[in-house]
């Protein structure tokens, strides 16, 4: 299909619809924002095809409809389908509706250097099945923004260090556990969190939100 290269430090309301494929160039690395209604019913898009995985998460997306993955469903990084998303180390902040509807992702690792997720990051993204994370104080002191916002209300697996999480120790370090850190849709396999805290070893001043 077409394919409609955009560069990304550009700021627009509007673009042409049905482009078989949106490509982002890779060049600009100045502050990106898409408004919303930008891909609004551009139903025959099938791919979003972008080279830097930081550059595309700190893409300012108004609402769903900024976003042509909304539409896509699939993200390709450098011709390749992306189905384990790998957030780069030095990433502090994923934008609202970064992977919205994004169907191609399984698996997402979060870097311990991400300290927030805005709304609808990883909203409708129904083909993840595992979080993998490297630190779970890190993972505590994330800044969910709802719901939508954390991966793991979706995949149901969180995975430290490449390992299943099934008993869940929460470091002393950790002061406070942040909404919807450890929510998980009904369909996911992960034992609802509020039903296990009051058998986790929770620092005694530790404050839940």
């Amino acid at each position: 299909g077409q394919r409609t290269a955009i560069p990304f430090d550009f700021v627009y309301d509007t673009v042409t619809r049905n482009a078989g494929n949106i490509l982002d160039d890779g060049n600009a690395r100045t502050r990106q924002f898409i408004e919303q209604g930008a891909f609004s019913a551009c139903d025959s898009l099938e791919a979003v095809r972008i080279g830097n995985i930081a550059s595309w998460c700190e893409i300012e997306f108004e609402n769903t409809t900024s976003n042509p993955l909304c539409f896509a469903k699939n993200l390709y990084l450098e011709n390749e389908l992306v189905t384990e998303l790998i957030i780069p180390e030095g990433i502090t902040n994923i934008s609202s509706c970064a992977f919205v509807n994004c169907r191609s992702i399984e698996s997402v690792s979060i870097p311990s250097s991400v300290k927030t997720i805005s709304s609808g990051a990883f909203g409708h993204c129904n083909s993840l099945e595992k979080v993998y994370i490297s630190d779970m104080a890190s993972w505590c002191n994330i800044s969910f923004d709802g719901a939508s916002a954390n991966p793991l209300v979706l995949a149901g697996n969180l995975y430290l260090n490449g390992e299943l999480v099934t008993e869940l120790v929460i470091p002393d370090s950790v002061t406070e556990i942040g909404a919807s850190t450890f929510l998980k849709n009904a369909d996911s396999t992960l034992i609802t969190i509020l039903l296990i805290w009051p058998m986790l070893p929770i620092p005694k001043d530790a404050r839940i939100a």
